[in-house]
């Protein structure tokens, strides 16, 4: 995590296996968190996390995440989907999701995050009700990773009671958060419909993380095929396969997905020209810069920015 902040002098113990970054190319790093007797961390206290504006690491965990947005704004990626966020949103990662935070240069976001060890709270539910709860097994459904507390309040408002409750020390703590984190489960598990993928997306999700991540830092820039290739080793058609599968859009999709989205959080947060703001994420005319927003946001620039200051 970048610029964290801790309200107590506690650290976060990780067994972090990774390859050493060689220029500013992204690797994988693989988190296996070492919970100790306290089945979630942090346990006392809350960690507050300033993602850095570039994309600088998506990792796994072999835990629950759940995370929060106080304030400012960015993106958050999960899997090949990339989310706008603002707050109040929170974000609810599963064990072997590929995920990172991205701030907004112009408006920082600020987080907290919990880690759960999803088996111990789970031994508290009976036997019949775990076989109802999609989200265990959640590899076989799509569902969105980042949910916002106008479209989902209960979902918000059940993550701020687990932080609340995790911030004190109570001999019936456990029992309150396995309450909490079935509600939790239970409601996230609503929002889940059967996935059509009849492949192994974390596979595909770490071949192509390199390429996600250099679209995300270097989107302004001419992006290649070929480089993105070079970055994965595979091929053009491999490629493209596996970003269809993943995410539903072709590297030249992805990479448009990324850079409106960056374009609106500059629309929102600043007074550069449109003129300008297209240029500095990679679009050659305003032209296309205006269509491609369209599409996504279904109004141009300028009314997006009418709508957002």
């Amino acid at each position: 995590m970048h610029n964290s902040t801790h309200n107590q002098s506690k650290t976060l113990q990780n067994k972090s296996y990774c390859v050493v970054e060689e220029k500013d190319e992204l690797k994988k790093i693989v988190d296996n968190l070492d919970f100790e007797d306290h089945h979630i961390y942090p346990y006392d206290h809350l960690w507050v996390d300033v993602p850095h504006p570039k994309l600088s690491w998506a990792h796994v965990h072999d835990n629950l995440e759940i995370g929060r947005c106080n304030k400012g704004s960015g993106t958050f990626f999960i899997d090949s989907n990339l989310y706008r966020i603002q707050p109040r949103c929170c974000e609810i990662t599963y064990a072997g999701q590929y995920h990172s935070a991205q701030s907004n240069p112009f408006d920082f976001s600020e987080w907290n995050y919990l880690y759960i060890d999803l088996d111990y709270y789970t031994s508290f539910f009976d036997e019949n009700v775990k076989t109802k709860i999609k989200a265990l097994d959640h590899r076989r459904y799509d569902f969105p990773g980042v949910v916002n507390e106008k479209e989902h309040p209960q979902i918000v408002a059940i993550v701020d009671a687990i932080f609340s409750e995790c911030e004190n020390v109570s001999p019936d703590r456990d029992e309150v958060l396995a309450g909490l984190i079935l509600s939790l489960l239970t409601l996230h598990s609503r929002l889940m419909i059967p996935t059509e993928k009849t492949y192994d997306s974390s596979a595909m999700m770490k071949r192509i993380s390199p390429a996600i991540s250099y679209m995300n830092n270097h989107y302004g820039e001419t992006v290649t095929i070929d480089k993105l290739c070079e970055l994965c080793f595979v091929s053009p058609a491999t490629l493209r396969r596996d970003f269809m599968a993943c995410s539903g859009k072709s590297p030249a999709e992805y990479l448009h997905s990324v850079r409106v989205k960056n374009a609106a959080a500059m629309l929102a947060n600043t007074d550069k020209k449109i003129i300008d703001i297209s240029a500095e994420v990679g679009y050659p005319t305003v032209s296309s810069f205006n269509r491609k927003f369209s599409e996504l946001y279904g109004v141009s620039p300028r009314e997006y920015r009418k709508s957002h200051k």
